[in-house]
């Protein structure tokens, strides 16, 4: 039997069904003598009721493909055609009929072109006996069997995928009506809060100035959230169009907006050269600016030193935010791209909670990962990559990438 090794019919035989059958056989083959062999040997097979129809031509063949039948044994050389072109014929015609090549002698080379062509199995003449024969037609049936399951299950995931991405539209304008919404009466109280320290401010107790600055601290703090949350969802939503730009134009975007927090926190930035790469400018610029705040933002030393690297890594370039920092502990490295996932007190430091996870997001649109390499009371370093052909072979190069 042509390529099908001791292991593989064993493997066919344990997974034949065992209950009593009928199965309705086409035999293809300009040789009458191979059907009445064929019908003797079916008519041996255990288990199973076989009723056999014989055609000479591939023509008869393929006009008798509207008939009922289970499975069809082919020929492999055929007077007026061979049998990989009938093959190819009734995949076309019949895609769930399960053909079994007939050789006169086994062939790798034949055996590997029947199954690319989408035949079942194929077995050498020389080889048939009444078990064999028998156990490759119902293997073949299962296998027919199990493929329309299959295809029927992936019909009811591409609807579900279908209902799923309907859900998530709906979601994403909620929250972007909501968004809104929230944020409206959030301002109004920060707003009339504001009006009500100026009228009567000289006049409150400490205990009634401290109750305002909590009612306004705690607005600010819904507001961000809101905006927030906001963000991620453009970010995990967001269908990115890459163009060719240099990551230098990025970083000075991103250290533009936050020239003011640099300032006041006299930091200290170093920047290497940035490769030229096929990106979403915008969303590379938010990133960087993202990795600098947070640097800013957990460094626990009076003068924050951040350097933003850029070094080459086999075929891709690997980006990152280095800082002095207070550092990460191992334990957290993954959680910390997680949404809401914060290790310190709001009262030791400011945020949401959302800026590394929307760093993920991004990085992942781009086809990239990212991760952080820390030590506690050290700093850490942010490293990303943009896909295996995100980057340019060098900092000038412009880079050539099917979208």
């Amino acid at each position: 039997m042509g390529a099908v090794d001791t292991e593989f019919a064993e493997a066919k035989g344990r997974s034949m069904p065992s209950k009593e059958q009928f199965v309705r056989v086409l035999l293809v083959d300009d040789d009458e003598d191979m059907y009445i062999l064929t019908r003797q040997l079916l008519r041996q097979a255990p288990g199973t009721s076989y009723e056999i129809d014989w055609v000479p031509t591939a023509q008869e063949a393929l006009d008798e493909l509207g008939q009922q039948y289970d499975i069809v044994l082919l020929d492999y050389v055929l007077h007026e055609a061979t049998g990989l072109e009938v093959l190819r014929e009734i995949v076309r015609k019949r895609p769930h009929l399960p053909v079994i090549i007939l050789t006169a002698h086994g062939n790798r080379e034949i055996d590997v072109e029947a199954l690319n062509a989408g035949a079942a199995d194929y077995i050498a003449k020389s080889e048939l006996n009444p078990n064999l024969l028998d156990r490759s037609i119902r293997y073949a049936l299962e296998r027919s069997l199990k493929l329309r399951e299959l295809e029927q299950l992936a019909d009811r995931l591409q609807v579900a995928n279908a209902r799923l991405s309907h859900k998530n539209e709906e979601l994403e304008q909620f929250i972007y009506m909501a968004s809104h919404d929230f944020r409206e009466p959030l301002r109004q109280i920060m707003s009339f809060s504001e009006f009500l320290r100026r009228d009567i401010g000289h006049t409150l107790s400490g205990r009634a100035e401290q109750s305002l600055n909590f009612m306004v601290g705690a607005a600010k703090r819904m507001d961000d959230l809101v905006e927030a949350l906001a963000k991620l969802l453009r970010a995990s939503r967001k269908e990115i169009t890459r163009v060719r730009v240099s990551l230098d134009q990025c970083v000075d975007r991103a250290l533009e907006e936050l020239t003011e927090r640099v300032r006041t926190s006299n930091a200290t930035i170093i920047r290497d050269p940035m490769p030229h790469a096929r990106c979403e400018p915008t969303s590379m610029a938010h990133l960087f600016q993202n990795l600098i705040d947070n640097a800013l933002k957990y460094c626990d030393k009076p003068h924050p030193e951040i350097h933003l690297t850029a070094e080459k890594g086999g075929q891709k370039w690997i980006l990152g935010v280095k800082d002095n920092g207070c550092g990460i502990a191992q334990e957290h490295y993954n959680k910390i791209f997680s949404p809401f996932r914060r290790l310190h007190r709001r009262d030791q430091c400011e945020g949401t909670g959302i800026g590394l996870a929307i760093c993920k997001k991004v990085v992942e649109a781009h086809g990239g990962e990212i991760w952080v390499e820390s030590e506690v009371g050290k700093g850490s370093h942010f490293k990303f990559t943009l896909g295996a052909t995100g980057f340019t072979t060098n900092t000038t190069d412009d880079l050539e990438e099917t979208p």
